[in-house]
């Protein structure tokens, strides 16, 4: 079935259609071949949302919700286990291979020595809200404690950008320590602002970078919303609908948490390497999508969410 995929999008290329064209039907395509399971992810969604106190925590017209440890349980427990493994890992010079202002320390052993990050991404919060936006029960795509050095680009992920994994996705972006107006906060606009952009622009998504004065002759630099704040504070943005950059962190290097969910099935072809095989093993320095399912073990829901597929 992936070589399906990637001959649509590779017809979708030839033919100079939009890429949100091609992966609409990519999308339409997996969701046809998987009926059942993708109506009972919508069900159990739907019934999740009739008894959560998180309905509607992200809000549909906005895309967005922000928050502190006092508010999402198990937060601050999370945020003293990113501390503690920067702390240990802050000397290490892992080999990274995509994004030097933007990579991650993260390890599938760190999830086992600190269980408290994935109790949070678990977390009955975390999964009210996300199935609530997205619509059914979504899967955990990938998770990480990424650091942004000091730096002085603008370039790929630091300019304003949506993200291709789906057309509609939730992250969780949460400060680890001090994030200050030059540390490279995650910024964003909030969806409508963004919808707006795209429609004077004609820009949509899966149409690449934007320069910021291109943006801001359309919207105003006041109408940017950026995490900055103490350790805790929290943003849970659908970066397929929120412009959005960061790691432009000119002052101090900002360390971030976040993880990611996404419908499943989501739109992305991954690109083939050399010889035609997609390569799904962990590399240092990425995002990490290797997650141990055993936590769902015994929980039907987070065994949903833990899926491989």
């Amino acid at each position: 079935m992936r070589n399906i995929d990637s001959l649509i999008k590779s017809l979708g290329d030839r033919l100079g259609l939009p890429r949100r064209i091609s992966a609409r039907l990519v999308k339409k395509r997996r969701l046809w071949a998987h009926p059942i399971a993708v109506a009972a992810r919508r069900r159990d969604a739907r019934a999740l949302a009739s008894r959560s106190a998180w309905r509607g925590f992200v809000p549909n017209d906005k895309g967005f919700a922000l928050a502190g440890p006092d508010k999402l349980p198990g937060l601050a427990a999370a945020v003293a286990a990113c501390q503690r493994l920067y702390d240990a890992k802050q000397s290490c010079d892992p080999d990274i291979n995509k994004k030097p202002f933007f990579f991650n320390l993260l390890d599938v052993a760190d999830l086992e020595a600190e269980p408290a990050l994935l109790d949070f991404a678990l977390s009955d919060a975390m999964i009210e809200s996300a199935s609530d936006y997205i619509g059914m029960v979504p899967r955990l795509h990938a998770i990480g404690l990424y650091v942004s050095p000091v730096n002085d680009s603008t370039m790929s992920s630091q300019m304003f950008h949506l993200d291709g994994q789906d057309f509609r996705q939730l992250k969780c972006f949460v400060n680890v320590h001090d994030v200050g107006d030059d540390d490279g906060p995650f910024s964003f606009l909030p969806a409508d602002k963004s919808d707006r952009v795209a429609n004077i622009l004609g820009h949509y998504w899966g149409d690449g970078r934007l320069e910021d004065d291109d943006v801001f002759k359309v919207v105003g630099k006041a109408d940017v919303v950026a995490l900055t704040g103490g350790p805790g504070t929290a943003g849970l943005v659908d970066p397929s609908r929120c412009l959005h950059f960061g790691s432009r962190a000119r002052e101090n290097a900002r360390i971030v948490f976040m993880f990611h969910y996404t419908p499943w099935p989501d739109a992305r072809v991954d690109k083939p390497e050399k010889g035609g095989r997609v390569v799904n093993e962990q590399r240092p320095g990425y995002s990490l999508t290797n997650i141990p399912d055993d936590r769902g073990r015994d929980d039907a829901l987070r065994r949903l969410v833990l899926a491989r597929r």
